[in-house]
């Protein structure tokens, strides 16, 4: 997603609040029902300018989708997940649906995942979020055979991530000022939340990613930057605060006090 959009939107559900749990409502991942449906009302008041921006990118994002558009960074076929199904849940527009679908399934081909570019080692954390995302978003929209697909291939890819952090100890496994350890545990983080209650294994997925976290916030600077400078903290900081959100909804975990979170911005 284009940063500034981003990390507007998501200031924005900040300041929404949910206080939903984990459960088999869908969507529940960053977004629900009742945020949804302000989010719409938003559009068109408080939040047109961005609905604005966002609508003038998404002829772009449907074509890279329609594969008549070169994706230039393998890590965005995972991002157009979210893109895609957002652009359906907020217009309804059947078209938006098929295409965030198909992206959706085309992520459970294994061979899209291979890369021989140096940010091969980020491909999961875009992936797995994206696919989590995806799964909840359009849950009701996907059929039954669709459902056991996704869920069990990212099930499979979010313990395969979980043993290269646990078993084989991936080499930011431990790096808590690392915009590489922050994106690949917050993918695994939101796998856990996508099934919880569906795959066994989600249950130590979540535990090993609050513990992380958990160290995260404690570690950052209070003055809101980042050690691995201007750069990163837009990228690693694009990630903290999604966890933030999904920490704060579904896990009773309140992150946006933090003096890290509070000077961010600034």
């Amino acid at each position: 997603m284009n940063m500034a959009r981003t990390l507007s939107l998501f200031s924005g559900l900040l300041t929404l609040g949910c206080g939903c749990a984990l459960a088999a409502m869908h969507p529940h991942l960053l977004l629900t029902p009742e945020k949804l449906a302000t989010l719409r009302t938003a559009s068109q008041t408080t939040h047109h300018f961005l609905w604005e921006r966002y609508l003038q990118d998404l002829p772009r994002m449907k074509a890279m989708a329609r594969g008549e558009r070169p994706v230039e960074d393998p890590r965005y076929q995972g991002d157009l997940v979210p893109e895609l199904a957002f652009a359906w849940l907020m217009t309804n527009e059947p078209d938006n649906l098929e295409l965030a679908r198909k992206q959706l399934l085309k992520l459970t081909d294994l061979s899209q995942w291979a890369s021989d570019e140096d940010l091969s080692y980020l491909i999961a954390s875009h992936f797995l979020f994206g696919i989590a995302i995806g799964y909840d978003w359009l849950y009701p929209e996907l059929s039954g055979a669709e459902r056991k697909q996704i869920a069990g291939f990212l099930g499979q890819q979010a313990e395969a991530l979980y043993r290269s952090i646990r078993t084989e100890r991936v080499w930011w496994r431990n790096q808590y000022f690392q915009n590489h350890s922050y994106s690949n545990t917050c993918g695994l983080a939101f796998a856990a939340a996508a099934l919880a209650g569906e795959d066994p294994r989600a249950g130590r997925w979540r535990t090993y990613s609050d513990q992380f976290f958990a160290r995260v916030f404690e570690a950052m600077p209070a003055d809101g930057g980042s050690l691995e400078g201007y750069a990163y903290a837009g990228y690693g900081g694009e990630y903290l605060l999604k966890y933030t959100l999904l920490a704060r909804d579904l896990l009773g975990k309140d992150y946006t006090g933090t003096p890290w979170m509070k000077n961010y911005a600034s």
